[in-house]
């Protein structure tokens, strides 16, 4: 483990392609069948050393790479599924949080720009890019981050806590239409009409859905709170201001967490009564453009452009939700 090449070792646990279907096991790796004492001796190393996993991807240059990427995918299944059992046990939960935590703080230092400028989210990184902002959606350790926040069951049981009355009360209204694409002037209305009413009651939902996070606070679980506070600690030693730091925090909770909840809220457990199996095409877009929405408001509390009464009240509710759970 000390004497051997890092980038040796990550290729040692990505040695095969995982499968297409990511519903499937990906297949043990050749370490396995040649010396599975050995090899399980090694990854019982590398899960109680995060610092060498840490420095493996660092040296593999995958950690503002896209999550498809030919480097990237593997490594991104060898970590979850070979090294830490698809978060199986708790001693797997505290390995892989102490390795985010680790990338995180990487990550802080490694960007220029870690927020995108002016109020929008940052976009996907395209397939073949790399991350220019701080857990941008597409890139690998955004991924490693979502799937992490989505199979760690503290996390998931308080998605469904704090998220399922408000899913239900939106499924109640068939007839909202909250999406801004079909709103604007060329879209599926005449003209961009809608926009002001639809923009109006997007943000009206929003404010319920963070009023339902708030409500439950207290019940975000330790261990996504270390790993917040993680975030807060290397923001500010980089010397970013406490504003932009609470909207890094946020970056991490909404972008990697809540929004992809809403999402797709069936992979969190999220369900109701009245959508078993799934949710009515109106309903999902009106829970995609909320997530769409809540993925924005970083961007908005790290930014010193104007804002509006509305967007200016939604940052300072998600400002205030981040400074309880990292207090």
């Amino acid at each position: 483990l000390h004497g051997h090449s890092l980038a040796t070792a990550a290729a040692l646990l990505a040695a095969e392609q995982p499968p297409a279907r990511l519903q499937r096991m990906p297949p043990p790796p050749l370490a396995v069948r040649v010396a599975p004492a050995a090899h399980a001796a090694f990854v019982r190393q590398l899960r109680g050393q995060p610092y060498y996993l840490c420095s493996a991807v660092h040296a593999t240059g995958v950690l503002l790479a896209h999550s498809a990427d030919a480097r990237a995918r593997p490594l991104l299944s060898a970590l979850l599924h070979g090294v830490f059992g698809d978060l199986g046990q708790p001693g797997d939960q505290q390995g892989l949080a102490e390795l985010l935590a680790r990338l995180c703080h990487l990550q802080l230092i490694t960007l220029d720009a870690l927020l995108p400028p002016g109020h929008a989210a940052a976009p996907p990184v395209a397939p073949g890019g790399t991350a220019a902002h701080f857990l941008q959606p597409a890139s690998w350790l955004y991924e490693l981050a979502k799937l992490y926040l989505r199979r760690l069951p503290a996390a998931r049981r308080f998605a469904q806590l704090a998220l399922t009355g408000a899913v239900e009360a939106l499924a109640a209204e068939p007839s909202l239409r909250l999406s801004l694409a079909d709103a604007l002037p060329g879209g599926s209305t005449d003209t961009g009409a809608a926009l002001p009413q639809r923009l109006a009651a997007l943000r009206a939902t929003c404010e319920l859905f963070l009023a339902a996070v708030e409500r439950h606070a207290a019940a975000v679980p330790r261990a996504v709170q270390r790993l917040a506070a993680a975030v807060w600690r290397g923001a500010l030693g980089r010397g970013v201001a406490q504003p932009a730091a609470l909207a890094l925090v946020a970056q991490l909770l909404i972008g990697c967490w809540l929004a992809p909840a809403l999402a797709a809220p069936h992979a969190y457990g999220i369900c109701i009564d009245s959508a078993r199996e799934a949710f009515p095409p109106s309903v999902a877009r009106n829970l995609a453009a909320v997530a769409l929405e809540l993925t924005r408001l970083p961007s908005v509390m790290g930014s010193d452009a104007p804002r509006e009464g509305a967007e200016e009240a939604l940052a300072a509710a998600v400002g205030q939700w981040v400074e309880v759970v990292l207090l």
